[in-house]
């Protein structure tokens, strides 16, 4: 079977075609900067800056969904059989359709959790755009996702692949900025007008905005950034 880092290098890299009505041009959709990339040796997230002042952090996807996906036999049976059976979107997937046999010819009691949700439609801070539904199989969590890899949002889409879930998905990852120059402070971001400066070394915490990012946040100054990911997968 597969890793999971051998399907999202495939799931990333994708040809999901061009048309000559998108904005794509010549090389310009994800699927095909995407060709380049090593997924492998990138930072999990990177620091935006402009004019030397902080703007926003942008999410690796790719590291994102290794460390809350997951790839089993389940999901291999589930797409294998959505592959043969030309099924490309998620809106197209039956209750059925995630009914896998696999070797010992047991079914799973499958439930939808949730209606079909794209990360474009709310506050996101990944650098590709994603959309799924909640599934349980037999209780347990999994998600039916597409990945975002043209030009225009509204189409180039990924085949719809399942993933069992083993942390929180969401289109806006919380994250905490550390100062190797100020170890006793780190900035905690979990929402992006959620900011709260945490001082070690008293335990005060107190909020701020985005303009007091903009004044202490420069670049060069030894500003990293750490994912906060939620261990226990939300299924809704």
């Amino acid at each position: 079977m597969k890793t999971i880092e051998q399907v999202l290098q495939e799931l990333f890299t994708e040809n999901t075609g061009k048309h000559f009505l998108d904005s794509g041009g010549t090389d310009g959709r994800a699927w095909q900067r995407n060709q380049e990339r090593d997924f492998e040796s990138e930072p999990e997230a990177t620091i935006e800056y402009w004019d030397d002042k902080f703007q926003y952090t942008t999410v690796n996807t790719y590291h994102y969904f290794k460390k809350v996906l997951e790839y089993d036999q389940i999901c291999e049976s589930v797409n294998e059989y959505l592959r043969e059976n030309n099924i490309h979107w998620v809106g197209e997937v039956e209750e059925n359709d995630l009914i896998p046999i696999i070797e010992d010819s047991e079914y799973y009691e499958v439930e939808f959790k949730s209606e079909q949700w794209n990360t474009y439609n709310s506050d996101n801070n990944t650098d590709h755009v994603f959309q799924g539904q909640w599934v349980t199989i037999d209780g347990e969590p999994y998600v039916l996702l597409q990945l975002h890899l043209g030009a225009d949002v509204r189409g180039g889409y990924s085949d719809v692949q399942l993933f069992k879930l083993e942390g929180f998905l969401t289109g806006f990852v919380e994250h905490t900025l550390h100062n190797n120059k100020q170890e006793n402070l780190s900035i905690d971001i979990r929402y992006p007008n959620e900011i709260s400066l945490y001082n070690h070394e008293d335990g005060s915490d107190e909020y701020v905005d985005n303009d007091w990012l903009e004044e202490n946040v420069k670049p060069n100054e030894g500003w990293e950034v750490e994912l906060m990911i939620m261990e226990d997968p939300c299924v809704y």
